[in-house]
């Protein structure tokens, strides 16, 4: 017997998992499905940032990253004897916009432990140690066909649609005929992870050592664990380079061999691609198997994340909702280009290591272009949205259009004391700081999309600056629900056009 689901996952990484937790909070009827019965033991991924940890909370899995993090101090570039090039410093208590510091270091391991035991205990359907062997799809159903190594028998799934969360080497991204574009950054790089056994005190910088015999990047993770990144060199064999003895000779100018332990050594092509599409009819690609960039930015986790809650919702709006499947088509829209961004921006930062290197030996560190240094820098600041499903930017110049909205918190002595994005629920939220006067034709719409209304009193406003900033510029935002702003009130724009707007994108 065949059996049929509203979406099925494959894949349950990082990406796959959360993707998974969200359909079956929102009631969808998910299947996640993954070949490995058990977790990957070792680190990979090394950061998530304030976004990440804003959509981690909405599935209560916040914790599984910030009880075990650190933050660093910044990220910087030196010369090979560590000498500060230029960088940027992170305050012990910046809180963004998000609610949260902008970036933590995390040990994977403890991270992907805590999220499988969550995901085990959380009532979804999911199968273990099942690949997906091949799948064909019509205009109405996904057909899958699967091998189990625990049971040793092949099995039939249908779904509605199709999600390839599977990795680099995505099946489901091959089978789909989607071919990767290259986007200029192909490097090989020895990955080095060990653990530390005294209280060695490296900094708590990320650095990148502009060395121009051998570009290194640091990582301060958590305590006592640290990773290094060596740039493999033309005439050096990947085999040799990871034995012991050769990453014990890498890591000796930092570290004596007595003081840590090698948890493991790998080589990685660091490189830079692009899906030609994120989508193929009713079949999705979200996280590494749409796109994959150098670990400069550490955003490789973060946009598989993105593209998780961006897709969430709109899978939940057409399966829960019965809007039309148009909507699903803006997904590519909105995340093929923010993708794009990030994964060009890494190189970036890869390109500007490789000229101040050259630099630094030559001396002509005064002469790197400026669009260089620029776009390396720019790198670090995560833009918004500016196409999809947001209101008609040409007829309104608001700048937070495409933006997060700040998440709402509640301060105790300039102290977070709690942080209160479930206020805006799950759906699309309507945010004023003024009573809103509503239609009733507006207000069945309104039901459709199950929004949430929200007050904000001057104190709540006044207590956190990123709110106060908003405010000033508008007096009522309407927010997805990925809590990106979709549009906000003007002089010249009011509540009924933002709504009329809304209403004719959804309902195409």
């Amino acid at each position: 017997m065949t059996k049929h689901f509203d979406v099925i996952i494959v894949g349950l990484g990082p990406v796959g998992t959360l993707l998974t937790l969200l359909l079956n909070q929102a009631g969808i009827k998910v299947l996640g499905i993954d070949k490995d019965i058990n977790i990957f033991p070792l680190p990979r991924a090394a950061n998530i940032d304030d976004e990440g940890l804003r959509i981690m909370q909405r599935v209560n899995l916040e914790s599984a990253y910030s009880d075990h993090s650190s933050n660093p101090s910044g990220a910087i570039f030196t010369d090979k004897n560590l000498n500060r090039l230029s960088g940027m410093d992170l305050p012990d208590d910046f809180y963004t916009g998000n609610g949260w510091l902008p970036t933590y270091f995390f040990w994977q391991p403890y991270a992907d432990k805590t999220i499988r035991e969550f995901l085990l205990n959380s009532g979804t359907t999911i199968s273990l140690g099942t690949e997906l062997l091949s799948f064909s799809q019509n205009s109405e159903i996904v057909e899958l066909n699967t091998y189990n190594s625990e049971s040793e028998k092949e099995c039939k799934y249908t779904s509605r649609y199709l999600i390839g969360a599977d990795g680099a080497s995505s099946l489901v991204r091959k089978l789909c005929g989607i071919r990767l574009e290259s986007l200029g950054y192909d490097k090989d790089w020895i990955v080095v992870d060990v653990e530390t056994n005294d209280d060695h005190d490296l900094g708590n910088y990320a650095i990148q050592v502009c060395d121009p015999d051998r570009m290194t990047t640091f990582i301060p993770f958590p305590k006592p664990f640290k990773r290094w990144e060596f740039l493999l060199l033309d005439d050096e064999d990947k085999h040799e380079m990871m034995k012991e003895r050769k990453v014990r000779e890498l890591i000796g100018p930092w570290l004596e061999s007595e003081k840590y332990k090698v948890i493991r050594s790998a080589s990685y092509r660091f490189h830079s691609v692009l899906a030609k599409n994120f989508q193929k009819e009713k079949v999705f690609l979200v996280g590494d198997s749409a796109h994959q960039g150098p670990p400069f930015m550490g955003q490789g986790m973060m946009s598989g994340y993105r593209d998780a809650i961006n897709l969430y919702w709109k899978l939940n709006f057409v399966l829960k909702k019965s809007f039309p499947e148009n909507i699903l088509k803006t997904y590519n829209v909105e995340r093929r280009p923010h993708a794009q961004f990030i994964v060009e921006g890494s190189a970036a930062i890869g390109k500007l290591m490789e000229a101040y290197s050259i630099g630094s030996r030559d001396d002509t560190i005064d002469e790197i272009p400026e669009e260089v240094i620029n776009r390396g820098y720019g790198s670090f600041r995560i833009p918004g949205l500016e196409k999809g499903i947001l209101f008609n930017q040409s007829s309104c110049n608001n700048p937070l259009i495409g933006e997060l909205f700040p998440q709402p918190i509640q301060f105790h002595n300039t102290k977070i004391k709690e942080r209160n994005d479930k206020i805006l629920g799950d759906d699309f939220s309507i945010l004023s700081k003024i009573d809103i006067n509503i239609k009733k034709r507006e207000s069945i719409f309104l039901n459709k999309i199950n929004a949430k209304f929200i007050i904000l009193k001057d104190k709540e406003i006044k207590e956190n600056q990123w709110l106060s900033m908003f405010m000033q510029s508008s007096d009522t935002y309407i927010v997805r629900p990925d809590r990106y702003v979709f549009g906000a009130t003007t002089k010249d724009i009011s509540f009924s056009d933002l709504l009329t707007d809304l209403q004719s994108q959804l309902e195409v």
